[in-house]
């Protein structure tokens, strides 16, 4: 049965794996979400996506302590391909 795992290495912001945190880094033009208010949303994690071409980008708005994407307080951009 096939299984993803994590490729994480810690403190190394260049490295185009699945990392916590720190800065994105971007395969593409940088795309930082704002949140309602019109501030940047916190960047939270890059995952690599299992075809190993593209990345997913977690960004949250947690003003209140409450983060869902139906409010606009997460958002997940896909790069390359679009959100």
């Amino acid at each position: 049965m096939p299984a993803w795992a994590l490729d994480y290495e810690r403190g190394d912001a260049d490295h185009r794996g699945t990392r916590f945190g720190g800065q994105p880094t971007w395969l593409e033009e940088p795309t930082w979400p704002l949140t309602t208010a019109g501030t940047p949303m916190a960047f939270w994690a890059q995952i690599r996506l299992p075809d190993d071409d593209r990345m997913a980008y977690l960004f949250v708005d947690h003003h209140d302590g409450i983060i869902s994407s139906a409010d606009g307080t997460a958002s997940v951009f896909l790069q390359p391909g679009g959100r």
